[in-house]
């Protein structure tokens, strides 16, 4: 009994250091799995794979959008675009939300749109209604379709990532007697905007605008550009709406109409026709003009972008 006894005794060490290095180890696994779990986490959010039933009810002039199956989507990045018979009409994340009455977007939930409560726009058996559903987060179209009065499945898978990149203003500058700031245009959906000082005249007054400066320093010519402008004109405060792009190389501005509108929306301008070349690019700017024949009257402007390929 007292040999065994002595020699678990002096054998004991090594299965300390046996325990000690498992010890070790495990700790060692357990911490990084939990850096881990805390680095990934902040990669940003999985881009959606939702699939949306679209119908119209003529009854009563309703839209209907149900989420029925895929990712939940958080409302506050949901951007909604309806064309009911070439009229152009949008709802924002926040009247997504306001809407839908939830800040998710979930299995089973519907967001009915009713055209004649919004907009005074009823719907027959004939009209034309088409939907586009933007996901603002990630800059994609969810899913875009005609709806025809009934039921139609559509299965909404992401677009392909980008090849081009987005660029916000560098410096923006006002002359209106309004207010703008970069930090109120730079991010979309963020409730920052400008404050346009609407002139009372019946024509344009071309030295009264807000401008958008970028900056991008591309090292070669772009294929494609894209100026968006997300804006609105709340309570009909202008009557005609104008942007003006500057082309370096010819020392010219360019008019670009764009619609005046009573709700928030992300209008996009192709300018790739004369914006062309690296030289262009580079020293683009962008002015918002607007004029009415009524005075005191302001427009708004919360996200200005060009998108380059």
């Amino acid at each position: 009994m007292t040999k065994s006894t002595k020699r678990f005794t002096e054998n004991s060490n090594a299965v300390s250091d046996v325990i000690g290095e498992l010890l070790m180890t495990a700790i060692a696994f357990i911490a990084f799995g939990t850096i881990a779990v805390f680095v990934l986490s902040f990669q940003g959010t999985t881009m959606p794979h939702v699939d949306i039933d679209g119908w119209v009810d003529v009854n009563d002039d309703t839209v209907h959008l149900r989420h029925s199956g895929g990712n939940s989507v958080d409302t506050s990045y949901i951007r909604i675009l309806l064309n009911l018979n070439g009229t152009r009409k949008e709802l924002s994340p926040d009247d997504v939300y306001i809407i839908l009455g939830s800040s998710t977007w979930g299995l089973g939930d519907t967001i009915v749109i009713n055209t004649s409560q919004l907009w005074s726009i009823t719907i027959s058996e004939d009209d034309y209604v088409h939907e586009t559903i933007v996901h603002t987060g990630h800059n994609i179209v969810m899913v875009s379709g005609v709806l025809l009065g009934e039921v139609i499945e559509m299965t909404a898978t992401p677009t392909p990532t980008p090849s081009g990149e987005t660029f916000t203003p560098t410096s923006v500058y006002d002359t209106s007697g309004g207010d703008a700031t970069v930090g109120q245009v730079g991010t979309d959906g963020d409730s920052l905007y400008t404050n346009y000082q609407v002139p009372k005249q019946s024509t344009y007054v071309e030295t009264v605008y807000q401008q958008f400066n970028f900056t991008p320093g591309l090292t070669s010519s772009p294929t494609r550009v894209l100026v968006r402008i997300n804006h609105t004109e709340a309570n009909a405060n202008a009557d005609n709406i104008k942007i003006m792009v500057w082309e370096q190389d010819v020392s010219v501005w360019h008019d670009e109409t764009i619609p005046k509108i009573t709700m928030w929306t992300l209008d996009e301008v192709d300018v790739s026709s004369y914006i062309d070349t690296q030289n262009d690019i580079n020293n683009l700017k962008v002015r918002y003009l607007a004029h009415t024949n009524a005075a005191n009257k302001n427009s708004n402007i919360e996200y200005v972008a060009v998108y380059v390929e």
